[in-house]
């Protein structure tokens, strides 16, 4: 029958009767914990160029596949804030085309009003000033109707002598 595991000691790196080996036995140090730290007879020296470089390397490398890593992220963070600004600029862009849209009409319906007010005020003038003339040149108004009948009806007389 197998033995039940038993955890001894308090140091967090499981110690049971199974294990291949120690910790220590390992390349690992138990004050450590469970970190990755390895024995210190497992280590290069320190003066070493080629460790100097690998350490380099090595550091470089972990920084560069941590920012892999977390580029999706990022990424996803970027593009909500983008969305968010894009939201934000053509909810702006709506609002300033709106007051644009509002202006114009405000504008054309004073350059409308404007408009039809001075037609109204000519209209106004030209019948005050036929009244005038009719009323002080009473027999050049005739003359003067006399003479555009007389030119309408030869016009008229022309035309149609050369349609037939």
């Amino acid at each position: 029958m197998a033995q039940p595991m038993r955890r001894t000691g308090t140091s967090g790196v499981p110690d049971f009767d199974i294990y291949p080996g120690t910790p220590e036995q390992q390349g690992f140090s138990r004050s450590q914990g469970l970190s990755a730290v390895p024995h210190p007879s497992r280590t290069l020296p320190p003066t070493d160029p080629l460790t100097n470089a690998a350490e380099r390397v090595g550091r470089t490398l972990g920084t560069a596949v941590n920012a892999v890593r977390d580029l999706p992220g990022s990424m996803r963070s970027r593009l909500t804030m983008m969305k968010g600004k894009s939201a934000e600029q053509a909810d702006a862009a709506a609002e300033r085309l709106n007051d644009i849209s509002q202006n114009a009409q405000r504008v054309a319906q004073a350059q409308r009003q404007r408009t039809r007010q001075m037609a109204e005020e000519q209209w106004r003038r030209a019948r005050i000033r036929a009244d005038y003339v009719a009323r002080e040149y009473p027999l050049q108004v005739i003359a003067g109707a006399a003479a555009a009948g007389i030119v309408l009806g030869i016009s008229l007389r022309v035309w149609r002598g050369n349609r037939d």
